[in-house]
């Protein structure tokens, strides 16, 4: 049987070839990444059963200290598919990390309208893109 450790290593592992084969060219591209479930998940998740510290270590050492940590991270409301109780301990694992890792957080209230939801992130993400030039800049 795996450890709760050796599982998390797997999902950090799948994380590194992730951010090497997708994340890191779109970028180089000049693209805008929008990831679901990243680090903070990994972290929040993987805190019911092991250590923070463990886990962080874990990212150091596979990714060798060249960890992207995302600009902004949004938590969301409950998922259906998950129990109430495991998404209460998650969610308390997500807040406590976006006070103790130096995440750039903005919790969302999922309960509101989706056009609600929108613009809540939207104001926080469009500061944070880079400028993009118009047809009317060039001319």
């Amino acid at each position: 049987m795996i450890s709760n450790l050796e599982l998390q290593k797997l999902y950090v592992e799948d994380r590194y070839d992730h951010v090497v084969n997708e994340i890191k060219p779109a970028l180089r591209r000049g693209e805008i990444v929008l990831a679901d479930r990243y680090w903070l998940s990994t972290l929040a998740y993987g805190m019911i059963s092991n250590a923070l510290d463990d886990l962080i270590n874990l990212h150091n050492e596979i990714f060798n200290g060249d960890f992207l940590k995302p600009d902004i991270t949004f938590s969301k409301g409950n998922d259906h598919f998950e129990q109430i109780d495991k998404l209460s301990l998650v969610r308390k694992n997500y807040l406590a990390l976006c006070q103790t890792v130096n995440a750039n957080c903005a919790v969302v209230d999922a309960s509101r309208s989706l056009d609600s939801i929108a613009d809540t992130i939207l104001l926080q993400l469009l500061p944070r893109l880079p400028a993009r030039k118009t047809k009317e800049d060039t001319i």
